[in-house]
């Protein structure tokens, strides 16, 4: 279950911030979504071992994309867990492909046709 996020707000000076490059706010921002967006990232993989990797990745895309949040279509902190979210499934499915790419190469190590 997912933390009740009624009490999670971002401040728009600290978003302002952010945009800004100041490294205090963009730590603060870390701190205060940290704790919400590994219990989503957690929800949505299905590799516990990829938590690290998907959480950084999703403050790396926040960061990096944040001009594109808009105030007005949502709270801060819904626009980043969309981010997380994606992320998260984003790395399920390249664990799908590196799992299939053993398998199939598995089969074709494993499978001899006759007269070839």
């Amino acid at each position: 279950m997912l933390p009740i996020s009624n009490g999670l707000k971002v401040d728009r000076r600290l978003i302002e911030g952010c945009l800004k490059n100041k490294r205090s706010a963009q730590r603060k921002l870390y701190d205060l979504l940290m704790p919400y967006l590994t219990v989503v990232c957690q929800r949505y993989l299905r590799n516990g071992s990829d938590l690290p990797d998907a959480l950084q990745e999703s403050f790396i895309d926040l960061f990096k994309n944040m001009e594109q949040y808009d105030a007005e279509r949502a709270e801060f902190h819904t626009w980043a867990t969309r981010i997380a979210i994606h992320r998260s499934l984003k790395m399920n499915r390249s664990y799908d492909r590196a799992e299939m790419t053993e398998l199939s190469e598995e089969w074709v190590e494993d499978t001899h046709i006759p007269g070839i």
